[in-house]
């Protein structure tokens, strides 16, 4: 079993490039992205 916790983000605006960061190895946070979701076709693709 792993330890990464899975993590989805709804709405990946202006503000999501922070929370990604924060998900991003160098801070151990132990989280796996696994969905995103956003009614912006572009930004979700």
């Amino acid at each position: 079993m792993s330890d990464k916790v899975k993590v989805g983000m709804v709405g990946l605006g202006r503000i999501s490039t922070l929370h990604l960061e924060a998900y991003n190895e160098k801070y151990k946070l132990g989280a796996e992205l696994v969905a995103v979701c956003d009614n912006n076709k572009k930004r979700a693709g």
